[in-house]
């Protein structure tokens, strides 16, 4: 069994229904949904909890994870839901899959098998900074492909010892060590590369890597449930569909 965790901005809470409809639609084995949030401004909650049949709960991101966004020297917002996803402690199972909030899962995905944990490939990215990033915690980069995913099966034991390796007793250790007046533009974390790599250098036994097909869209601006009902169509052959906001 897992949990699902979505970490969402205003931007996206419309499109989280949606997220939420797929996962159930698609998805097996899951108990409940966490959300975690900015603020519950304006979040459509009754209409999201119609979407399934398990448990929707809503959390404040600062009661989730505290962050001085001062010491946070680049793209601090980011970063934090970047920590929201890997350090998360509200879910009641080891195994919590994150989804983006501002993409479905279009169609049925499976993410153990043989007792392993699938690591789905989406897109090829090979953004420089994420691996000096990693590099300055001696995780080299060894998959021959971006781990940069929508969706991603994470373990808390597994995050244990990702800071263990780290030198860390707790995520506030790591915070203050590797995130505070550490980061710059030519390195910063991704959590998919950073995690997905950990775990190919050091339990490569424990996961295994599958391609899906996977659908980019967005604008530079918010987009309609109508916009985003169109986009599933269009795109019903796809594994997942996403619909960014680009901040501009």
């Amino acid at each position: 069994m897992y949990d699902i965790v979505i970490v969402s901005h205003k931007k996206d809470f419309n499109k989280i229904k949606y997220v939420v409809e797929y996962a159930e639609r698609n998805l097996t084995d899951f108990e409940t949904i966490h959300l975690i949030l900015t603020n519950h401004d304006f979040l459509e909650y009754d209409k999201i909890q119609s979407k399934t049949t398990r448990p929707v709960i809503i959390h404040n991101e600062q009661d989730v994870v505290e962050l001085d966004f001062s010491k946070v020297c680049y793209r601090p917002t980011w970063i934090y839901q970047i920590l929201l996803k890997m350090f998360q402690n509200v879910t009641k199972n080891d195994n919590f899959l994150i989804i983006e909030s501002d993409g479905v899962i279009n169609k049925k995905l499976s993410f153990f098998e043989d007792g392993k944990t699938i690591l789905y490939l989406g897109r090829y990215q090979n953004h420089q900074p994420y691996f000096n990033y990693n590099e300055m915690l001696n995780i080299k980069k060894r998959y021959p492909y971006s781990l940069i995913s929508e969706v991603m099966m994470y373990d808390k034991n597994k995050i244990k010892k990702l800071l263990e390796h780290c030198g860390c007793e707790s995520r506030e250790e790591f915070i203050d060590k590797y995130i505070y007046n550490r980061l710059s533009d030519t390195s910063y974390p991704a959590d998919y590369e950073l995690y997905g790599n950990f775990l190919y250098n050091f339990y490569p036994d424990s996961i295994k890597f599958e391609k899906y097909n996977y659908s980019l869209n967005g604008a530079h601006r918010e987009i309609s449930d109508i916009e985003i009902e169109s986009i599933i169509e269009k795109n019903k052959n796809s594994d997942f569909i996403s619909f960014h906001t680009w901040v501009l």
